[in-house]
C-alpha cells in the first residue's frame, strides 16, 4: 500500500531557499513545507547559513571577473570562479607553427584525448547484476569493477536497500565482493522472495570509502514470466526513487500505467504525482475517467482479484470518492478477510476519511487488528497515529507495542512522538534510556546507502542525544529521573 510521503531533496531545497526554482516547482516546494516542519527547518538553516556568509568579509571581485561569472551562470552553469584574477606572470611567447606542423600537432592531441576518454571510461566504477531480469527469489551474480577507488581493496562490501510490496523496507551487508584475477569483483546474492526491488552501493569493509554511483545507486526489479518488472517492483522503485530523483520516480509511474494500463495501482501511484505537478481540477477530471474505465473492467469481470479491488479503493480515496471507496473495501474484504494488502487500504481508507478526528477511528481499527491473524505495519501504523491523536495512554501503549513489533527500528522515532500524556512520562523514560544503554543501538540497517560509516554514527549520536536531553526535561518535570 502507499504510505510515503515525498520530501525534497537536499538540491531543490537549497534552491528553493536561494530562489531560483521555477514558478510551478516553487508552488510545488512551498506546499510541500507547509505541512512538512523538518523540511522548513532545513530551508530555514540554508538560509541563515546564507546570512552569515554574506556578513563575512571577502575579496573583491574585479569587472571582468563578475562579468564572466554573470554570462556563465546565465548560460546556466552553477559555477565556483575565482573571485580575481591570477596573479602577474611572465608572458608565455607565441609560437607560429605552420599549416602542415599544426595540423599534425592537432591530430596528436586529438588521439591523445580518445585515448584519455578511453581510459577514464575504462576505469570508471561499474556494476553488473545478472540476471538483469530476474523473477522474485532468483539468486544474482555481482560484478563490480572499482577502478581506482578501490585499488588497494582485495574484498568490497555489497550493501542492499531491500524493499517488499507493501513498502517494509531496510539496508543490510548483501554480500561481499572479492577480486578475481582478472580484476573485477564478483559475488552472489540471494534476495528473499518476498523481496520485489532492491538497490545497491559498494563500500570498503571499513563503511569507509563508498561508490553509491553518484547517488544514483544500481538497482534491480523482480520480473515476471513475461518479462516485465512487476508491478509491485515498480511501485517499490518509485518510492525508493522519490528520496533521489523525484522526476525520475515520475517517469517510472508513467511506464507503469503504459506497462499496465489496465491495473488501479498503476493509476492510482501516477495521480499521486500528478497532484503535486499539474492543475488539481484538469488532472482530477482526467483521473476521474480513468477510474470509470477501471470500475467498469473490474465489475465485469469474473473473480476480480481483491488486491485490484482494495486498489481500486485507494484510487477512489484519492479522488474523495469515500463512498465509493468503502463499497469496494466491502467486497474486497469479503473475499479476503485475512488480506494484508486488502487490510492497508482499509486503514489509508480509515485514516483519510477521519483526517479531522483520527481519535474516532480507534474502535474501527481495532476491530480490523482483531479482524487478522497476522500483524499489519499499516494497520500498526495507523492504529499508532490515531492513538496519539487520542491522548489515550492505554491506547498509545497498546499500539505502540504493535506498532514496534512490525518496525523495531522505529523505536527512538516513536518515543519521541509519544510525549502526549503526563501519565505515559514515567514509562516512556524508562523506554528511552533503556533503548539508549543498549549497545545495538548503532543499527547497520539504518544506515543509508552511500553514507560512510562515520557521518551515521555522528548523525545517530546528535539524535539520541537530543532524545536524552528531552528525556532528561521530561523526567525532572514529572519527577522521575533516576540517572
Amino acid at each position: 500500500m502507499r504510505w510515503f510521503k515525498w520530501h525534497p531533496d537536499e538540491r531543490l531545497l537549497n534552491r528553493f531557499a536561494d530562489g531560483e526554482l521555477g514558478e510551478r516547482e516553487h508552488a510545488r516546494i512551498a506546499g510541500h513545507l507547509a505541512g512538512c516542519p523538518p523540511c522548513r527547518e532545513e530551508v530555514g538553516l540554508v538560509r541563515r547559513i546564507g546570512d552569515v556568509a554574506r556578513t563575512l568579509p571577502g575579496p573583491i571581485a574585479t569587472d571582468e571577473v563578475l562579468r564572466r561569472a554573470l554570462a556563465r551562470r546565465g548560460a546556466g552553469e552553477r559555477v565556483l570562479l575565482p573571485m580575481s584574477d591570477a596573479g602577474a606572470t611572465r608572458p608565455v611567447p607565441v609560437r607560429r607553427f605552420a599549416p602542415a606542423a599544426a595540423a599534425a600537432v592537432l591530430t596528436l592531441l586529438m588521439v591523445g584525448l580518445v585515448f584519455s576518454v578511453r581510459v577514464l571510461e575504462a576505469d570508471r566504477p561499474a556494476l553488473r547484476i545478472h540476471p538483469e531480469r530476474p523473477a522474485a527469489g532468483e539468486p544474482l551474480r555481482v560484478e563490480y569493477h572499482g577502478g581506482a577507488l578501490f585499488a588497494d581493496q582485495t574484498h568490497l562490501a555489497l550493501r542492499a536497500r531491500y524493499r517488499t510490496a507493501d513498502d517494509h523496507h531496510w539496508q543490510l551487508l548483501a554480500g561481499v565482493l572479492a577480486r578475481g584475477e582478472d580484476g573485477l569483483y564478483r559475488t552472489e546474492v540471494q534476495l528473499p522472495d518476498s523481496v520485489v526491488y532492491a538497490a545497491f552501493a559498494v563500500e570498503d569493509l571499513h563503511g569507509e570509502r563508498l561508490d553509491s554511483n553518484n547517488r544514483e545507486l544500481w538497482d534491480v526489479m523482480a520480473h515476471g514470466e513475461d518479462g516485465k518488472p512487476t508491478l509491485d517492483a515498480m511501485t517499490a522503485r518509485t518510492w525508493d526513487l522519490e528520496h533521489r530523483d523525484w522526476g525520475e520516480a515520475y517517469e517510472v509511474a508513467k511506464e507503469m500505467t503504459a506497462l499496465y494500463p489496465d491495473d488501479p495501482q498503476s493509476w492510482s501511484v501516477r495521480f499521486a504525482y500528478e497532484l503535486s505537478l499539474f492543475d488539481r481540477d484538469s488532472i482530477v477530471r482526467a483521473h476521474r475517467r480513468e477510474f470509470a474505465r477501471l470500475e467498469r473492467r473490474i465489475s465485469e469481470a469474473p473473480g476480480a482479484d481483491p488486491i485490484a479491488m482494495a486498489w481500486l479503493a485507494i484510487y477512489a480515496v484519492d479522488l474523495s470518492d469515500f463512498q465509493t471507496a468503502e463499497l469496494w473495501l466491502r467486497r474486497a474484504a469479503a473475499e479476503a478477510p485475512q488480506s494484508l494488502p486488502v487490510a492497508g487500504a482499509e486503514a489509508l481508507y480509515l485514516l483519510v476519511k477521519q483526517s479531522d478526528d483520527l481519535a474516532a477511528t480507534l474502535p474501527a481499527l481495532e476491530n480490523l487488528w482483531t479482524r487478522l491473524s497476522a500483524g499489519s505495519r499499516p494497520v500498526a501504523h495507523a492504529g499508532w497515529l490515531a492513538a496519539l491523536a487520542s491522548q489515550d495512554p492505554e491506547a498509545v501503549l497498546r499500539w505502540s507495542a504493535r506498532y514496534l513489533h512490525q518496525r523495531p527500528s522505529e523505536e527512538v522515532n516513536l518515543l519521541a512522538d509519544a510525549v502526549v500524556a503526563a501519565e505515559l512520562r514515567p514509562q516512556l523514560i524508562r523506554r528511552v534510556t533503556a533503548f539508549l544503554e543498549r549497545p545495538s543501538r548503532w543499527h547497520e540497517g539504518e544506515r543509508a546507502l552511500g553514507l560512510p560509516i562515520e557521518a551515521h554514527v555522528r548523525s545517530e549520536s546528535r539524535r539520541f542525544q537530543r532524545l536524552l536531553s528531552e528525556s532528561a526535561v521530561l523526567a525532572a518535570e514529572s519527577g522521575d529521573w533516576h540517572h
